[in-house]
């Protein structure tokens, strides 16, 4: 093939082709940058929407924690209190269940033990209430006065009624210490 055109016509064509080949080049990156963001406008518009509601909820969350935490925190520290109070008692000076053997030792043949209730008091004093059955009104004062005799309350009560049947008597005894 014949190249009859000379050689600064041939670099005038050859720089005028690679001109328009990088406007083209141009002009599609910038016709694709165009629609790409087009296309992403929803999205973006959207996810700050999203993000605007959320920091929306965000604030109305902590505003509601702030204010309810106060509230809260006040009763969550009055029980914390109560059951330090409950926690941090002095010693009893004598348990339960030894208070039960040394009542049960007391009692004799003729009298049975059925029940035990024991109540606290606000002064720090405790209420033993003793029921059961005796044989007869001699086993019970024997048995009362024995209680009375251990030293293990400050007050025991015996209900008149107790002593009402000569027979098989259904008592109650209530008795009051520190223990």
């Amino acid at each position: 093939m014949f190249n009859l055109l000379p050689k600064t016509e041939k670099e005038a064509i050859r720089r005028e082709y690679r001109f328009r080949l990088a406007i083209v080049i141009l002009g599609l990156s910038f016709g694709s940058l165009i629609i790409a963001s087009v296309l992403l406008l929803p999205s973006f518009l959207l996810s700050s929407e999203k993000e605007e509601a959320a920091g929306q909820r965000y604030e109305t969350l902590s505003a509601s924690v702030k204010h309810n935490s106060s509230d809260n925190l006040d009763a969550v520290l009055r029980d914390a209190k109560q059951h330090l109070a409950l926690l941090g008692h002095e010693s009893p000076k004598i348990l339960l269940h030894t208070l039960i053997l040394r009542i049960a030792s007391l009692k004799s043949d003729r009298v049975s033990l059925s029940n035990f209730s024991f109540v606290g008091m606000d002064d720090g004093k405790k209420t033993v209430t003793v029921s059961g059955v005796a044989r007869d009104r001699a086993s019970l004062l024997a048995f009362v006065r024995a209680i009375e005799r251990a030293g293990l309350f400050e007050k025991v009560d015996v209900p008149i009624s107790n002593f009402a049947k000569d027979t098989d008597i259904n008592f109650s005894i209530t008795a009051m210490g520190a223990f």
